[in-house]
């Protein structure tokens, strides 16, 4: 079990935070993007704070990656109760794009129930103005391809076209699908 030396104050859900150098006290940040800087793809893993949904946020995460077909992140209690120490998946690591992906599955699965998954991720604000490029991303687009560097999920795919989204996310493995029902769709 991780223990965790007390802050100040109680983080607000959904706060990130990095190991602790030395003997100090932890150092929340709520703020995804200042938190994006330190979550880079050597990190082995953060904390993260939340009410009593982690069990909620575990599954949702893991159905995400059942989706996927890919490795589980694993997820460790801490000595308290409003915090889990992360290890992502390898997958989550390899893409600055994938980092900022994953920060907003573990906000969103605060509001899993166990059936609700679609519910759950298009609650989160993030995940509904970006819903073409999170169901294309869902359907194995997992590959980037960018010309300029950008911040994140909600900079690379908000507001942009069905033809933009198809450009941005590909998929490296080549799916084979003769059918012309589609072709040019948001899956193809």
């Amino acid at each position: 079990m991780k223990s965790i030396k007390e802050s100040l104050k109680k983080p607000y859900n959904g706060s990130f935070a990095l190991e602790p150098i030395l003997d100090r006290s932890i150092e929340w940040l709520s703020c995804r993007d200042r938190f994006a800087m330190c979550f880079t793809n050597d990190l082995e893993g953060f904390y993260f704070s939340h009410d009593n949904s982690s069990n909620k946020v575990i599954a949702f995460v893991n159905k995400t990656e059942d989706i996927l077909g890919i490795s589980y992140s694993t997820f460790e209690p801490t000595n308290r109760d409003y915090a889990t120490w992360v290890s992502p998946s390898p997958f989550w690591k390899d893409h600055f794009i994938k980092r900022s992906f994953f920060t907003l599955l573990l906000r969103a699965g605060h509001n899993y129930n166990y059936d609700n998954y679609e519910e759950a991720m298009y609650d989160n604000p993030y995940f509904k103005d970006t819903k073409q490029a999170v169901m294309r991303f869902l359907f194995g687009f997992t590959d980037f391809y960018t010309q300029h560097w950008e911040l994140g999920w909600m900079s690379t795919f908000v507001n942009k076209s069905t033809e933009d989204i198809r450009r941005r996310l590909i998929s490296l493995n080549k799916i084979e699908d003769n059918s012309i029902i589609g072709r040019g769709s948001l899956w193809r």
